[in-house]
């Protein structure tokens, strides 16, 4: 009786053990499609940026074929803030834009801190080792060129949002009462 129930187990096993499982024609495709340079530095990029926020800020960086700008969006919510109009939610913003800019390789004014790296395509968007002779003279001004960081903090009675390019000084802020509120 052991033997036979050790044998039919064992059968059971080598009959399981044997048969593979095939991948869905989505995981087949995920494995074919192609990685490129834009899509590797869009990912390092918002981890390097969600790190160096030390996580306490929501991060996403994408590309936008529409505006053709990459987009770094950064959220975050301040229950503990009664109005996006407290100074301390400027002040949080202004201290993630600044870490968001080092990151990206250039200071507060929208200067880039060491020309010879290329701020955010020197750290993120180039092959490691070597350099393509089809690399664009112009790459890091065009890409740095079309880097928008923008930030939204909730607050309980509304949000406060800003808008700036990498390369720029300005800061555009707008805040917004929540409905119901004036």
């Amino acid at each position: 009786m052991k033997r036979s129930l050790f044998a039919a187990l064992v059968a059971i096993g080598l009959f399981l053990g044997s048969a593979a499982a095939e991948p869905s024609d989505s995981i087949r495709y995920l494995i074919q499609e192609p990685v490129s340079l834009l899509d590797v530095g869009l990912f390092n990029l918002e981890e390097r940026i969600f790190d160096s926020l030390g996580g306490h800020w929501s991060v996403s960086v994408d590309y936008s074929l529409r505006d053709n700008a990459i987009l770094i969006l950064l959220w975050r919510n301040f229950d503990n803030v009664e109005s996006p109009e407290d100074p301390r939610a400027k002040e949080w913003v202004q201290g993630a834009l600044k870490t968001v800019r080092e990151v990206c390789g250039y200071r507060e004014d929208g200067t880039i801190i060491n020309p010879q790296t290329g701020g955010v395509i020197g750290n993120f968007f180039t092959h490691r080792g070597y350099s393509s002779p089809r690399t664009p003279k112009t790459l890091v001004d065009d890409v740095n060129g079309i880097v928008e960081i923008r930030s939204t903090v909730h607050c309980r009675d509304g949000r406060l949002e800003s808008v700036t390019k990498l390369t720029g000084k300005e800061v555009v802020w707008k805040t917004i009462p929540s409905k119901g509120k004036k």
